[in-house]
């Protein structure tokens, strides 16, 4: 693929080391997810599991600057919706595939 795209794709790209897909949860957190990562947090039944007061003050402190916390936070929450969908049984996973896309992303 690399020799194929040779004179088209500048060198400094073509070369360098292979990237992941990069997301911007540390943006969308401090964003345009806050109030979703909030209410997913405040309405998680996984109180013997986690403790959801230091979740959201490393979501405050993410938000404020002070720290990059956004993998361990993006780790809860995935585990908070898991904990939802097989453990409450509080949301259909069947439901979540019928969302308008701007609902799901905005």
């Amino acid at each position: 693929m690399r020799k194929a795209a040779e004179g088209i794709v500048p060198d400094h790209v073509l070369n360098r080391k292979k990237l992941g897909f990069p997301v911007p949860i540390r943006h969308w957190l401090k964003n345009e997810m806050n109030a979703w990562a909030k209410d997913i947090i405040k309405n998680s039944q996984t109180d013997e599991y986690i403790n959801k007061a230091y979740v959201l003050d490393l979501l405050n402190e993410h938000c404020a600057g002070k720290a990059d916390h956004s993998r361990k936070i993006w780790t809860v929450l995935i585990f908070m919706i898991w904990h939802s969908i097989y453990v409450e049984r509080s949301i259909d996973p069947e439901q979540l595939n019928h969302q308008p896309k701007e609902v799901i992303f905005s």
